[in-house]
């Protein structure tokens, strides 16, 4: 179904709708706990990309020691990211706190300015930051926007606006000045408990105008009647009606151009099996991911066998490789350079329909490979060259690209390189801005171990909606060795799950229910490589066209089972026609 373009409310419509609100909660506040204006701006630098309620539970301990900016200063850095280290991005963010409280000391006698011009020369704080300052410290008139009043603004018509400016803007000209103050915590609090993103809770709402097809399409448990939405003629303001949680568990029925996107390492694989005692010889750790540098990765080449496969790999490239297998549409975004192996990463993609559009790199390492040793077991080594993929940043992540992806999937891997780390996180604000779903591999034990906070803050702050990893993966997550402990763990932090129990199958656990289904027989598994990539291209795929999370598991454990049976971690068998032979209906 298409976009529908959204009404503009006339002036009367915009008095009752904050007349409304304005009956429901006459005094909004901000969620955010703090004793002063000075750490009302702390808490509010520290909530970006952090909930709220994460950034309380960090902040007392903090505000008892510094609640003022010399006491701040005193502190230092290293003591602070010791009280916040909870929050996601702690370090960065510390060293914001600590340099903004050394500006208000020698800039502003210690004292918190009161406008958006001052606060905005502080590090760390941006307008959105500034104007929740000056609004609630300080009982300014003005407009904070957030993900949610975003979201409210664009999909109920009130201020429809391609960017957050656009929005604030919008609403300081059409929301009436009585409501003013007040006006960006209604609309936050009203997309953050009612008009959510995917499951938008319409019989809630405050105002009959918002949403004037509730009595007959809507109910108790927030469901939309596919057939009142699919035709009727007019569907008043609100775009929360173009939403049917039984489509997708509640994704947008707009039209896409991809099902799935990942995003992550552009690697191209060097396979080889090798006898037994190589890898000591070498002193290389079985089944373990070794980085090495340009020089360790030429000495390993001269060492492999002479029968070496040449491949396209990294993580999320091989999960596209899966999904355009099944028969979906998907997209990769990583980064080779100009060179030789940069050609035989794209060309790879090109043949097997997976769109890529991410400019190379002229200048700088060359395209990542990784020399993959298969023991006789099947069990793989590897010894990865990151190169050019390391280099992706913020810039290559185009919002455009991401708002047409049904689901948006993202590896651990890409969490080590800071401007990695950034458009890691732009990709999560463009989908959610566009009401996709996000999700995220744990990729390595090892990479759990290094991000273990930042992982979990990703996972409770919604910025992930889905998550992937394996068994050993999700005990380092909650550092148990206990795997009925670690999925207590993960279903009291994320919306959805799915993890790989090795030749056990596989499970999902969401909305506090658990589902298993077993693995695929493999009569000889020859090499395990991607088989997680592999998986997980399955079940987003089935999430991605709305299917069951049993039917997402089957076909995840079939395309796992598929690329264990042959060297190489992406699929040889076209795994559209192995669904339909097994009758799995991804």
């Amino acid at each position: 179904m298409a976009q529908r373009k959204l009404k503009t409310m006339p002036t009367p419509d915009v008095e009752a709708i904050f007349g409304a609100f304005a009956a429901a909660d006459p005094e909004p506040k901000g969620e955010l706990d703090h004793v002063n204006p000075f750490t009302l701006l702390v808490a509010v630098v520290l909530s970006a990309q952090a909930t709220d309620a994460g950034v309380n539970k960090a902040t007392p301990a903090l505000f008892a020691l510094a609640d003022t900016p010399e006491k701040m200063v005193a502190l230092g850095p290293v003591a602070i990211e010791d009280k916040i280290k909870t929050i996601g991005l702690f370090r960065n963010k510390a060293r914001n706190v600590h340099a903004l409280s050394q500006a208000l000391v020698e800039r502003f006698d210690s004292q918190v300015p009161q406008t958006r011009e001052a606060l905005e020369s502080l590090p760390g704080v941006g307008r959105k930051t500034a104007n929740v300052v000056l609004n609630i410290a300080f009982r300014q008139p003005t407009i904070a926007v957030d993900t949610h009043l975003f979201r409210v603004a664009n999909r109920t018509g009130l201020a429809p606006g391609a960017t957050p400016l656009a929005v604030e803007q919008g609403l300081l000209e059409i929301v009436p000045e009585s409501y003013l103050l007040h006006a960006h915590h209604w609309l936050i609090l009203h997309g953050r408990y009612i008009c959510k993103a995917r499951k938008p809770e319409c019989w809630r709402c405050p105002d009959p105008r918002l949403v004037p097809v509730r009595a007959e399409n809507s109910g108790p448990e927030g469901e939309l009647r596919a057939d009142g939405v699919a035709e009727a003629p007019d569907l008043g303001y609100c775009g929360a009606a173009l939403f049917h949680p039984h489509a997708s568990q509640g994704l947008p029925m707009a039209e896409t151009r991809f099902d799935v996107l990942t995003i992550g390492n552009a690697i191209v694989d060097v396979i080889a099996p090798i006898e037994d005692g190589f890898l000591e010889r070498e002193g290389l750790v079985e089944g373990i991911m070794h980085l090495v540098d340009a020089e360790r990765s030429a000495y390993l080449y001269e060492r492999m066998p002479a029968h070496k496969q040449q491949i396209s790999g990294g993580s999320s490239g091989n999960t596209a490789a899966g999904v355009a297998s099944l028969g979906g549409r998907a997209s990769f975004i990583g980064k080779v350079a100009d060179d030789d192996l940069g050609d035989v990463f794209a060309a790879d993609l090109a043949r097997i329909g997976v769109h890529y559009g991410v400019s190379r790199l002229k200048d700088g390492p060359a395209t990542a490979r990784s020399m993959i040793l298969l023991s006789p077991d099947g069990e793989r080594t590897m010894n990865t060259y990151l190169g050019a993929c390391h280099q992706l940043t913020p810039a290559d992540i185009r919002e455009e690209e991401i708002g047409a992806a049904t689901v948006t999937y993202m590896e651990g891997f890409l969490w080590d390189p800071v401007e990695a780390k950034k458009a890691f996180v732009t990709a999560a604000h463009y989908a959610h801005k566009h009401e996709r779903a996000t999700s995220f591999t744990l990729s390595d034990p090892f990479c759990v171990n290094r991000y273990r906070e930042e992982f979990l803050d990703l996972i409770r702050s919604r910025t992930i909606d889905i998550v992937f990893g394996n068994i050993e993966e999700l005990k380092a997550l909650y550092q148990t060795s206990s795997f009925h402990d670690a999925v207590q763990g993960i279903a009291r932090d994320a919306e959805l799950a799915a993890i790989t129990m090795g030749a056990d199958g596989a499970m999902v656990v969401a909305d506090g229910e658990v589902i298993t289904v077993p693995a695929y027989p493999v009569p000889d598994v020859v090499d395990v490589t991607g088989a997680g990539d592999l998986f997980a291209s399955g079940f987003l795929l089935g999430y991605a066209r709305g299917r069951d999370h049993r039917t997402a598991l089957q076909a995840g454990c079939l395309a796992a089972s598929e690329v264990i049976s042959h060297i190489g971690a992406r699929p040889v068998a076209d795994l559209k026609s192995l669904a339909a032979e097994n009758r799995v209906a991804i």
